[in-house]
């Protein structure tokens, strides 16, 4: 059975799920065996998600300039490289989160990541486009979303997608070595 809180599927049998919603009751409690505040790990924070976002918009937007540049001198040059950048600045915007493990190259500095909320794996560009899309279409309601319970956009139910905080994956040779809190 799914969760209708987490959508984690759960056998029958199951009493509480890893979120720690307990069928029986219809209350959410602890999570079960430490399992963090979703059943696909920790949501990220508002902060670190407007962050990444911001970092994105950078980045499209210098995508955007880049095109322009070489075109200076050149009107039809200016027209073509310049469609071409805007066009690959949006495309950057669509399908960032489905092409690098969830993770746009904001993500990636913010340390978070876009994930299926029933099964974790991380987002597919179809999913990326969805969720990305209905932003342009809502624009800040979409946003305002971000604040209710598991903190999913409207893109992000839609495409049934959570915003996680990432893991530190460290190479073997640093394991041994103390890490920043939070890492």
């Amino acid at each position: 059975m799914d969760c209708p809180f987490c959508g984690l599927i759960n056998p029958d049998s199951a009493e509480r799920c890893d979120c720690g919603y307990d069928f029986r009751t219809g209350h959410r409690g602890k999570p079960a065996n430490g399992a963090g505040i979703d059943a696909v790990g920790a949501l990220a924070s508002w902060d670190d998600r407007l962050a990444a976002r911001v970092v994105d918009i950078i980045v499209a937007g210098a995508i955007a300039v880049a095109g322009f540049l070489p075109a200076l001198g050149s009107k039809t040059v200016a027209e073509t490289t310049g469609r071409i950048s805007i066009f690959t600045a949006l495309a950057y915007f669509l399908i960032a989160d489905g092409i690098w493990n969830g993770q746009s190259l904001g993500k990636k500095l913010a340390r978070i990541r876009v994930v299926d909320a029933r099964t974790g794996r991380p987002c597919t560009i179809l999913k990326s486009v969805l969720r990305n899309c209905l932003l342009w279409l809502l624009g800040w309601l979409d946003l305002v979303f971000i604040f209710r319970g598991r903190q999913q956009r409207v893109g992000d139910q839609a495409a049934g997608t959570v915003v996680i905080r990432a893991p530190v994956h460290r190479h073997p040779v640093d394991a041994g070595k103390p890490t920043k809190a939070g890492d």
